[in-house]
């Protein structure tokens, strides 16, 4: 309850008679608590004060251990700021945005909300910085950063900017708001950010958006879209991005197909050649040969190069797989030393290297 609750002798209060911690070890006989709230009358739970003998308790007493109430309030509430706060910017941090999203679906909120993400320095920048020039200044970058936002942006009562990496910033907003990743990514161009000693440095923000009604998906989700829709803006060299539920899944799926065929690789299963042979037409006699890969899919059924080729050429799986080639290749060309038949077998050129 909503105040201070005192019991002088717990044998004669029926609410207390029976209890375990009465009847028993430690045989309590004296009780007090007073309510421990937040500043928004949410009551945690109660600082409480026992004895083993019955005894008054006094209002100057009273008055005393609701003090100390306060008190312990106000250092839970400190610490639950400062674990939801970014050291360095003194914005809400990653932890409270996820928070807040969590508590938007737990309200029953179906307010259609828009969570834009900023990308205004890229991690291996500011390494680069923090290595030339120590932390001190990156610090004063970010800090900068933080103060630079909220003056540019002018977000309205109701709309959060979070921290929630080195660099990179959210806005938490309404679905219908003017803040929107295109718009964010507007009123940015052209910016930079002081570090100390009178050094600025000029910075290309991206920005990227996810639309979404709270409850209709997990917290972490919804980050994970907002996160994507920005990669997929830096990656492309764009401002802006919208979260692309196809694009996403087509991600999705070029990922899993490339776990697969790292599998394929190191388990030595459903990769094949195959060996075109070319013909002269005067004479008709096989006058040389094109290796070509292929690739039967547990699940997929059979691929061509260009189903995975292009996908690999994006990781570190595309000169494994050429070594690959060229070890089964060379190995049937062992094959064929006595026949006077030329070979060809496409490589990318910028294998090669590796290769050798």
């Amino acid at each position: 309850r909503d105040k201070t609750r005192i019991v002088p002798d717990t044998y004669y209060d029926a609410r207390f008679v029976t209890h375990p911690l009465i009847t028993g070890s430690p045989f309590i006989r004296f009780y007090v608590g007073v309510p421990l709230k937040t500043r928004d009358g949410i009551i945690l739970g109660t600082l409480c004060v026992t004895d083993t003998e019955p005894h008054a308790f006094p209002s100057d007493q009273v008055t005393t251990l609701t003090l100390l109430s306060t008190l312990v309030m106000s250092f839970l509430e400190a610490w639950h700021s400062a674990g939801f706060t970014d050291p360095v910017t003194g914005l809400p941090n990653r932890q409270r945005l996820i928070r807040d999203l969590q508590y938007l679906a737990v309200a029953g909120d179906t307010t259609p909300r828009r969570l834009v993400l900023i990308d205004c320095i890229d991690m291996s920048r500011a390494y680069e910085l923090a290595r030339t020039m120590g932390m001190s200044p990156v610090e004063s970058l970010l800090k900068d950063m933080a103060t630079l936002l909220p003056l540019r942006l002018r977000p309205a009562v109701g709309e959060m900017i979070y921290t929630v990496a080195t660099g990179r910033f959210a806005i938490l907003t309404r679905a219908d708001s003017r803040l929107s990743a295109a718009w964010v990514a507007g009123r940015l161009e052209g910016i930079s950010a002081d570090m100390d000693e009178g050094l600025s440095v000029a910075l290309t923000p991206h920005t990227g958006e996810a639309d979404f009604v709270a409850g209709s998906m997990p917290a972490s989700e919804i980050l994970g879209r907002a996160v994507s829709a920005l990669h997929e803006a830096v990656g492309r060299g764009l401002p802006s991005q919208r979260f692309d539920a196809e694009a996403e899944t087509q991600r999705s799926e070029d990922f899993l197909l490339m776990t697969d065929l790292k599998m394929a690789l190191r388990e030595n299963i459903g990769l094949y050649m195959v060996y075109q042979p070319k013909i002269c037409l005067q004479s008709g006699k096989p006058v040389g040969l094109e290796a070509l890969i292929r690739w039967q899919h547990p699940s997929r059924g059979e691929l061509s190069p260009a189903a995975f080729i292009p996908l690999a050429e994006q990781t570190d799986l595309l000169s494994v797989l050429t070594a690959w080639i060229i070890d089964r290749a060379v190995e049937r060309l062992s094959r064929l030393r006595n026949n006077c038949i030329r070979w060809r077998l496409p490589v990318c050129c910028h294998q090669l290297a590796l290769i050798t």
